[in-house]
């Protein structure tokens, strides 16, 4: 694809994405009962003093707060300027920028740590992976990346809700061109691939059902 045509595509979805963005975080708040927010925070028990993070797709920066009081240095990237003034109010010590996070000019093994929330899930497999990897690239050896999302398909039952849960969802991300159409993932597997090793996995959901969103933590090998 063509440079033009990349910073075409790349200019629609910034455009799609402020439409969206004035209005994300009551609704993702609504919709899971607050269940976003806590697999968001997860990641922030794992941060040290000094801890160079990098947050793509930062949003709103809702655990932004929660992660400065841990000494840590978040830097934060989104292509809304309404998420980035959002995320400023509420964390004014963070470092952030509206751009495309593809676009940082960030030396190999740069960060401490990586938390990408309700991110990856934009895209397809093929592209999901590709952007683990980039991520990764970006990740001190022993660093640890963190991705917050839905849960993934397991099995039984709980596959059978989260799936019902779920389609809603995405159909609704791909009719309005915000995210890529594709299954459920299990981060863990992809993990490996990408040279991290999975330490941990905690779910979150209803007091009586299934998880319906999960963080997954790495390390870099």
């Amino acid at each position: 694809m063509c440079q033009k045509r990349k910073t075409e595509l790349s200019t629609e979805f910034a455009a799609r994405y402020e439409t969206l963005a004035r209005v994300y975080d009551p609704l993702a708040a609504l919709a899971s009962g607050g269940l976003i927010g806590r697999a968001k925070a997860y990641h922030t028990r794992f941060l040290r003093s000094g801890d160079r993070v990098l947050y793509p797709g930062v949003g709103g920066g809702g655990e932004l707060p929660r992660a400065a009081r841990t000494g840590a240095r978040p830097l934060g990237i989104d292509a809304s300027p309404s998420m980035i003034e959002r995320a400023r109010r509420r964390a004014t010590a963070a470092e952030l920028r509206v751009g495309d996070v593809w676009a940082l000019a960030a030396e190999p093994a740069s960060f401490d740590a990586v938390a990408a929330h309700f991110f990856l899930n934009l895209y397809a497999e093929v592209k999901m992976r590709q952007a683990l990897r980039r991520l990764v690239h970006w990740l001190r050896p022993g660093g640890c990346i963190f991705v917050a999302d839905f849960a993934e398909e397991g099995r039984g039952a709980a596959r059978c809700l989260r799936s019902a849960y779920y389609a809603p969802i995405a159909a609704v991300g791909s009719a309005i061109g915000l995210a890529d159409r594709h299954p459920l993932y299990d981060y863990a597997a992809y993990f490996r691939e990408a040279g991290v090793e999975c330490v941990a996995r905690r779910g979150f959901g209803p007091p009586r059902g299934p998880d319906l969103y999960a963080c997954w933590v790495g390390v870099r090998r």
